[in-house]
C-alpha cells in the first residue's frame, strides 16, 4: 500500500513540474523587435577555376590516401549582400579575397573531373574571406573579416573583426549552396 501511494505522489510532483512552465506562461501581447539586428542575405558564385587548380597534399601519400587536403586563394564571378533593405554589390560597393581549405577525411575516394575527392567518409571546410569597402570610392570605410566552418553538413558563418566603420559589426549565419542568411547587428547607417 506505502508503494502505491509513493507511486502517486511522485506522479503528481512530476506532473506538476511539467505543467509549470505552461501555467507561468504570459503569452505574447505584442510582437517584439529589436531594432539593433538587421536580416542579414548573400548570394554569391565562386569562380571555378581557382578550386579545379588548387594545391593537395595526401596523407599518408598520394598512392593511398587517408587525409586529402585541398587549398586555394578564393575568388567571385558575383557577389551581392543585402543588409535589411540595403543591397551592395563586388566591384561597385566592395572587394572581395579569401582563403580555403578543404579536408577530405576516409578512404576510399572517388574523384570528381580526376582532381576532387568525392566519397569521403567527413568533410571539413575553412574559409576565411574578407569584404574590403575601403577598395571602393566614397563607400563604406573599413573592411570585415569572416569566417565560415562547414563540417559535415553543419554551416557556421560570422564576423572574426572589423576596421573603419565595420568595427562594431557582427554576423551569425548559415549557409545553403550559394547563399548565406542569418542576423547583423552594428552596420552602419
Amino acid at each position: 500500500m506505502n508503494k502505491k501511494i509513493l507511486v502517486i505522489v511522485t506522479a503528481l510532483l512530476v506532473l506538476s513540474m511539467t505543467l509549470t512552465p505552461f501555467v507561468l506562461a504570459k503569452p505574447w501581447t505584442k510582437e517584439k523587435n529589436n531594432e539593433k539586428f538587421q536580416s542579414f542575405f548573400t548570394t554569391h558564385t565562386p569562380n571555378p577555376l581557382p578550386i579545379l587548380l588548387a594545391e593537395k597534399s595526401y596523407r599518408p601519400s598520394a598512392d593511398n590516401p587517408n587525409i586529402i587536403i585541398v587549398s586555394w586563394e578564393e575568388s567571385m564571378i558575383a557577389y551581392e549582400i543585402m543588409i535589411g533593405e540595403e543591397s551592395y554589390s563586388l566591384h561597385e560597393d566592395f572587394e572581395y579575397e579569401g582563403n580555403a581549405v578543404w579536408t577530405a577525411i576516409g578512404a576510399p575516394f572517388g574523384t570528381l573531373l580526376g582532381i576532387l575527392p568525392l566519397g569521403s567518409k567527413s568533410n571539413h571546410w575553412r574559409i576565411e574571406y574578407t569584404y574590403d569597402f575601403s577598395a571602393v570610392p566614397d563607400g563604406i570605410e573599413g573592411t570585415l573579416e569572416m569566417l565560415m566552418v562547414y563540417n559535415n553538413g553543419e554551416t557556421s558563418i560570422r564576423s572574426l573583426r572589423g576596421t573603419g566603420g565595420l568595427q562594431n559589426v557582427q554576423i551569425m549565419a548559415t549557409a545553403v549552396l550559394g547563399t548565406h542568411e542569418g542576423i547583423v547587428s552594428g552596420w552602419p547607417e
